[in-house]
């Protein structure tokens, strides 16, 4: 009944998109995007007004968007200034990833290095601060373990796939998940989130000293 609700007041607002794709729409709703009325238009293309096929994909329409594209699409708001003033959000995020160990293996064609919805997902992205955020402080180990602890991946790159494993066992995972100690780090207060890089030698003492 709410979906269907929810799909009479999509129609009326014109946004057909939703007469095939009521799965996504619903997942959309509960987004942060949707809430700041970002259109699937803005990102697909097409043409959301018609209810024919043919002419809902036409001109623009990008359909399926691979990793490239992504990229520069969630780039195209996210660097921008004007755009993302009003929430006070960085636009540097797209620098910083590609400074990362994941922006450059994925700059060498890797196209298993993680982007953007890797982490935050497709149509329900929402805030870090809500807790059912892939990118929550308390939901960042999954979402880091979906790649760092399979080890048929990380065994291509040489990398240990228990390092999840081994942080679940740690005094800092123990005070976050156990203690709910808020201040007990995750993956990435050590690694960083959009220039993830795990810190050299030398520099261990300066990251563990942010804390200790």
């Amino acid at each position: 009944m709410v979906l269907h609700a929810m799909l009479i007041f999509i129609l009326m607002q014109g946004n057909y998109c939703a007469v095939c794709h009521s799965d996504i729409q619903a997942r959309y709703q509960t987004g942060i995007h949707a809430k700041e009325e970002v259109q699937c238009i803005d990102c697909h293309g097409g043409n959301a007004t018609s209810d024919d096929i043919k002419e809902a994909h036409s001109g623009s329409f990008k359909g399926k968007l691979n990793k490239k594209a992504v990229l520069e699409l969630c780039t195209f708001c996210h660097s921008n200034l004007e755009k993302m003033k009003p929430y006070d959000l960085p636009i540097d995020q797209y620098a910083l990833y590609l400074s990362s160990y994941h922006g450059k293996a994925f700059l060498k064609g890797e196209e298993n290095a993680a982007i953007c919805t890797d982490c935050h997902g497709t149509h329900d992205i929402l805030k870090s601060s809500n807790p059912a955020s892939m990118v929550n402080k308390k939901n960042i180990v999954d979402t880091c373990a979906k790649c760092h602890a399979n080890k048929e991946l990380m065994g291509k790159y040489g990398l240990s796939e228990t390092v999840v494993e081994d942080y679940r066992m740690s005094i800092h995972a123990e005070e976050l998940f156990d203690k709910g100690n808020e201040h007990a780090p995750a993956c990435t207060e050590c690694h960083g989130s959009h220039g993830v890089a795990p810190p050299g030698v030398s520099d261990v003492a300066k990251v563990c000293g942010r804390c200790h």
